[in-house]
């Protein structure tokens, strides 16, 4: 006898690293609303909604996909010292703490945090050993 395969209606969005998604499943439909991280868009804005019916099977107006960055919160290690950054979410910006080991004319600088500003700039200015930006090609801002 035949084995009936259950098909999965209107599919959740597989896990995506610049967007967080919530969905709301009804009789009928489920709706999600998907947000972009900090520094990340759309083209038309920074929060998609987007309805499957369960009858179509479809996601309205277009399926799940990543957000295009507009902003470049990465640094890079250019002299001795050490970074550990995390990455910006929908409710934070992206932070780095930064410590610089003494390097030719330039002192020690001790471990400090650095954060990301919504417009790309850090709150204060990055020491010596590490130099903003990945080189990434960046989308301009939706507004």
């Amino acid at each position: 006898m035949p084995r009936r395969v259950k098909r999965e209606l209107c599919a959740y969005p597989r896990n995506l690293r610049t967007a967080d998604v919530v969905c709301k499943t009804t009789v009928n439909a489920v709706n999600c609303t998907q947000v972009c991280i900090f520094g990340h868009t759309f083209k038309e804005g920074v929060t998609r909604t987007m309805t499957c019916s369960k009858k179509e099977n479809v996601w309205h107006p277009f399926g799940f996909e990543e957000c295009d960055p507009f902003v470049d919160c990465s640094v890079s290690l250019i002299s001795p010292g050490s970074v550990d950054c995390y990455t910006g979410t929908t409710r934070s910006s992206p932070m780095c703490y930064v410590s610089c080991q003494s390097y030719e004319d330039q002192k020690a600088i001790p471990r400090r945090t650095y954060e990301c500003q919504l417009n790309g700039i850090w709150n204060r200015p990055l020491p010596f050993c590490v130099t903003s930006g990945s080189g990434n090609t960046i989308v301009s801002q939706s507004q």
